[in-house]
C-alpha cells in the first residue's frame, strides 16, 4: 500500500483547494483523535471521516452539511450530510466555497469543542522536539513576554490597523486569566 498524508493534512490540503490557503483550519477532534474538524470563517465546514458522524455528534447541536474521507490510496472524497438520522451521500466532485459556507455550523456547544479540540492539539505539538526548539529560538529573540505584545502590535499597523483590542480571558467556572484576546481592524493576519 502506498504512503499517504495523514487525514488532518489531507482534508486542509483539499479544502485550501476550494477556499485558498490559509481561509481554513483542521483540527482532530478532541474525543477521537482519528476524527477532524474543518474550520473556517463560517464556522464547521465540515467533518472527517463521515462514519464517525453524525452519530456521535451532540444531539442538541446542528451537523455540518459535509464530511470528506481519505481513499486507501490517500485521495479524498467529499460526501454530503442531510442529518444526524441518514447516512452521508458521496459526492461526484468537491463542493464550492459558497456551498461549503452555506452549510457551516456553529453554536456555543460547537465553539467549546472546537476550543477544547485545539488545546489538545497544540498541547501535544509543544511536547514535539521541532516545536521545542523554535519555542526556543523565540524565547531568546523575545527575552521579556512583554515584546510579543509589542510584535502584534507593529504587525497589526504593517496590515493597517486602526483599532487594536487587547484583552484577557478567562474561563466561565473561573475567576483565573486563560490567556490574552488580540483583535484589530487591519488585513487579517496570514
Amino acid at each position: 500500500m502506498a504512503e499517504h498524508l495523514p487525514l488532518r493534512i489531507a482534508v486542509e490540503h483539499a479544502s485550501q483547494m476550494i477556499l485558498g490557503r490559509g481561509a481554513v483550519t483542521c483540527l482532530q477532534d478532541e474525543v477521537r483523535p482519528t476524527s477532524v474538524i474543518l474550520l473556517g470563517e463560517a464556522g464547521i465546514l465540515a467533518l472527517a471521516p463521515p462514519d464517525e458522524y453524525p452519530h456521535d455528534w451532540p444531539s442538541s447541536t446542528p451537523v455540518p452539511g459535509f464530511a470528506l474521507s481519505q481513499e486507501k490510496d490517500g485521495s479524498i472524497l467529499w460526501w454530503r450530510v442531510t442529518s444526524k438520522n441518514e447516512r452521508a451521500i458521496r459526492l461526484s466532485h468537491a463542493p464550492t466555497s459558497i456551498e461549503l459556507a452555506s452549510q457551516a455550523v456553529m453554536d456555543k456547544q460547537l465553539a467549546d469543542k472546537v476550543v477544547r479540540s485545539a488545546h489538545r492539539y497544540y498541547k501535544t505539538q509543544v511536547l514535539e522536539p521541532s516545536v521545542r526548539g523554535f519555542l526556543g529560538i523565540l524565547e531568546k529573540q523575545f527575552p521579556r513576554s512583554d515584546l510579543y505584545i509589542w510584535e502584534l502590535l507593529q504587525n497589526a499597523v504593517d496590515d493597517g490597523a486602526r483599532v487594536v483590542i487587547l484583552e484577557q480571558t478567562a474561563t466561565a467556572n473561573s475567576d483565573q486569566n486563560e490567556g490574552v484576546r488580540f483583535t484589530h481592524d487591519g488585513r487579517r493576519f496570514t
